[in-house]
């Protein structure tokens, strides 16, 4: 919990829970919610997220996706 939204890093050991969603197979779309997220492919070091594919479990099924993980060092608690 970041405050204001929520940040995934992977790597962990805990499960994350979350919504699938399909897209349609169009670019914009894509370039689209990684602006929205704060992710530019040209530049990923200085992006607030990063795109990164991963597994995800459903009912039986196994999937590959993408996510959207942290790119910043975590607040101090």
């Amino acid at each position: 919990n970041l405050g204001n939204y929520l940040g995934l890093i992977l790597g962990g050991e805990e499960k994350i829970f979350g919504q699938i969603l399909e897209l349609p197979d169009n670019e914009e779309i894509l370039q689209n919610l990684d602006e929205y997220e704060g992710f530019a492919p040209n530049d990923p070091q200085e992006s607030l997220y990063v795109r990164k594919e991963t597994n995800a479990y459903f009912d039986e099924k196994h999937l590959k996706v993408w996510v959207y993980e942290y790119n910043r060092d975590l607040p101090k608690v």
